[in-house]
């Protein structure tokens, strides 16, 4: 009888890695992403970047969007911030190429960098239609913590012309924000009217009964802000 000697735990480990590598073939990005940064995390370089060049093979822009995310989970703040840089980089069709903009835009703004908050949501809103609500309601809010109130008015109030009354919560609660610009202001009409607006909205949201109608909400937006 052959007598085969047991594999060493180096040879088991090297057996397991070689696995990990057969079976990246046919993993899909995220996954591969997952394990690829598992791996950076215990020091197994070849391994790891052997799984994360091939999910950049598959596709550059989910890579980069998972990593973005995984990173952000870990509280890697800069390495987040170069993922955005590296996405925005990519040749992107206009709509994602805004989203990230603007998703750059309110990262740098929970850090506290305003400026370029600023500078990446105001690019979002150059570069697409898609965002461009959203991007203006993000940037009235940075306007709004730098005491700027006309300007978050501004900004507030295009975003409201500019949605399609979908997001019920975002629309109480911008209305809430630029009621406190007219107090700041001192436009109490002006603050007193948008109370009121946002108390019509959260009537529409209280009354729906198997679903929000966003209808109606659209057509009040449409009533109050598209000249």
């Amino acid at each position: 009888m052959e007598n085969n000697p047991k594999p060493t735990l180096q040879e088991l480990i090297e057996a397991l890695k070689s696995a990990d590598l057969e079976l990246a073939r046919n993993e899909d990005v995220y996954d591969l992403v997952k394990k690829g940064l598992w791996r950076l995390d215990h020091n197994e370089f070849k391994a790891a970047h052997s799984l994360l060049n091939k999910a950049f093979e598959i596709d550059e822009q989910q890579t980069y969007h998972y990593m973005k995310e995984e990173y952000r989970d870990r509280n890697e703040f800069e390495k987040v911030e170069k993922c955005y840089i590296e996405l925005l980089k990519l040749d992107l069709k206009n709509p994602l190429r805004s989203r990230y903009h603007h998703d750059l835009g309110c990262f740098y703004f929970e850090r506290g960098d305003n400026e370029k908050s600023k500078l990446h949501l105001k690019r979002a809103i150059s570069t697409g239609k898609g965002l461009q609500w959203k991007s203006h309601i993000s940037l009235g809010t940075v306007y709004c913590d730098e005491e700027s109130w006309e300007l978050a008015v501004m900004n507030y109030e295009k975003g409201l012309e500019l949605g399609e009354g979908s997001a019920a919560d975002i629309i109480y609660d911008v209305l809430f924000n630029i009621s406190h610009c007219y107090s700041k202001l001192k436009d109490k009409s002006k603050a007193k009217q948008a109370i009121e607006r946002a108390n019509e909205i959260k009537k529409i949201v209280e009354e729906s009964e198997s679903y929000i109608r966003v209808d109606l909400i659209r057509d009040k937006l449409k009533e109050w802000y598209q000249k």
